[in-house]
């Protein structure tokens, strides 16, 4: 299993290969967290079929906090589907 490294400040990092960078609120948004994936999604998505449907390209959370919560669950699925 991929294992999250320690952010400076004492949050976790997303696993290796993911991306995330925060919106900027505009006055009717407060700002979010997103994350891009590592993993080919759609090729996934057609060779393990309804299983893999929860697999997504970007995940999006209001915190840090859940957005590494979303993004764990991602890697733990893409690990129990290809045995990575």
């Amino acid at each position: 299993m991929t294992r999250p490294q320690q952010h400076k400040g004492g949050l976790p990092q997303l696993p290796q290969g993911w991306a995330s960078f925060p919106s900027t609120p505009d006055g009717k948004h407060t700002a979010h967290w997103y994350a891009t994936s590592p993993y080919p999604v759609d090729a996934l998505k057609a060779e393990y079929g309804q299983t893999a449907q929860p697999l997504c390209r970007t995940v999006t959370a209001a915190t840090w906090s859940e957005l590494h919560t979303e993004v764990a669950a991602q890697a733990e699925l893409y690990e129990r589907l290809t045995g990575a």
